[in-house]
């Protein structure tokens, strides 16, 4: 009886800890996963070339063919790699906030700080709401004051390989 109970006591821990450890990190891999996705997705229109679907992932003011062409020629190149993602603090999974390392042709990476939002006509799920090359403990807002492309654009400027 003593073995039975002691047997049972022990599963109870486990299964708390794992509720108590494992919902969290998988709640954390699940953002990443998610995260993931949305940039695949978004390199892949990238490398089609498709500004139809580009222009349902990222925000969609001061968004121009030209402005377009731009950002597809010039992240081309770029190469992705979530390091770190979860979602938003207040408890939605509306908004996923990523710590991504950028590089261009291999080089240096850069930690480019995303955030994207929930988006039923994007393909992924997902928009692009903001991306800088440093933290902020503000709400991120759609964009630097001249536009998300402008910004995009010279955040692949900076990159280290791209001079």
């Amino acid at each position: 009886m003593n073995r039975l109970l002691f047997f049972f006591g022990l599963l109870g821990l486990t299964l708390a800890n794992f509720s108590i450890h494992g919902f969290v990190g998988e709640s954390e891999s699940n953002a990443k996963s998610v995260l993931e996705q949305h940039l695949k997705e978004f390199q892949e229109m990238i490398q089609k070339g498709d500004k139809n679907v580009l222009k349902k992932i990222i925000p969609n003011e001061n968004q121009t063919d030209s402005l377009l062409d731009a950002l597809i020629q010039k992240h081309r190149s770029i190469k992705m790699e979530v390091k770190e993602a979860e979602y938003s603090k207040n408890g939605s999974k509306e908004d996923i906030n990523g710590k991504v390392y950028y590089s261009k042709n291999g080089g240096q990476k850069v930690n480019v700080f995303v955030t994207i939002k929930k988006e039923s006509q994007s393909p992924s799920g997902y928009r692009f709401v903001a991306a800088t090359n440093q933290p902020s403990n503000k709400r991120k807002f759609p964009t630097c004051a001249v536009g998300f492309i402008w910004c995009y654009l010279y955040l692949i400027d900076i990159l280290p390989g791209s001079f």
